[in-house]
């Protein structure tokens, strides 16, 4: 959502496929880190809804990701750019190195290295990437839109990642890293932070009125929720931080 949005606010050319490749990759991640999680064992008593189903499904879930996965690498060989495909296979390289460091290391050692500024920089990467013009430099406003995201994506995933690591008990093996934690217990003012110099840097640009209203609002719902995370059930904490992201769909007809 974030790739088709501000691809028209900053004027970058944009496949079709593009967007469709990128969602069933990072979908395709997603599963395959939770069925690999699975078949390691528990780490605790008690598991988040999304760990404790992946691990009841992770037949399923594995071959969901296989078909996932072949279907973004489908499309990226048969319908985009070399540059895209040059760009993709680096941005793969990267996660590879981020999967084997994970799941090769026991499972307490985690918490030892923030991965979840790593994750974000891999949803950055792999988001705004094909939106640079080939043989050129990214733009300004392409830069600025990176780093609002990675910046977001980091906020949802420690806040999920302390959140569900309180509420299991705090389990020592699980413990995330301290900046991770800290992040979490000051997402208010971060979020706000974000948002308000998302709102400044596309009053800045000129053109990139989405990435403002964007940015803002979702700093503005990380903070609401953070206030409001009490309220939420387990299920649907985790759950309204991914919504949180979703607001592009909200100024998706401004143009």
């Amino acid at each position: 959502m974030w790739q088709f949005s501000l691809s028209r606010d900053l004027e970058s050319r944009l496949s079709p496929w593009e967007p469709l490749a990128l969602g069933l990759a990072i979908w395709a991640l997603y599963a395959a880190d939770h069925v690999f999680d699975a078949l390691r064992g528990r780490s605790s008593v008690r598991e988040p809804g999304r760990k404790a189903f992946h691990r009841m499904h992770w037949q399923l879930m594995a071959v969901l990701a296989t078909c996932s996965g072949a279907g973004a690498l489908a499309i990226t060989l048969s319908s985009l750019s070399d540059t895209i495909l040059v760009s993709g296979l680096a941005i793969g390289a990267f996660v590879l190195v981020y999967f084997v460091s994970v799941h090769s290391i026991p499972f307490r050692w985690r918490g030892f290295w923030p991965r979840e500024a790593a994750v974000a920089l891999g949803f950055g990467l792999g988001t705004f990437m094909p939106l640079v013009p080939a043989g050129q430099l990214p733009s300004a406003a392409l830069v600025a839109a990176s780093i609002v995201f990675f910046l977001l994506c980091w906020l949802n995933c420690c806040a999920v990642e302390t959140w569900e690591w309180r509420r299991s008990g705090c389990p020592y093996e699980g413990t995330p890293h301290r900046s991770t934690q800290w992040i979490a217990d000051h997402l208010s003012g971060l979020a706000i932070g974000v948002g308000t110099g998302a709102l400044l840097i596309g009053l800045s640009l000129g053109g990139s009125s989405e990435l403002g209203l964007a940015g803002f609002s979702s700093g503005a719902a990380l903070c609401l929720l953070s206030q409001g995370q009490d309220l939420l059930s387990d299920s649907i904490l985790g759950v309204s931080a991914d919504l949180a992201l979703c607001v592009p769909l909200l100024f998706s007809r401004l143009h």
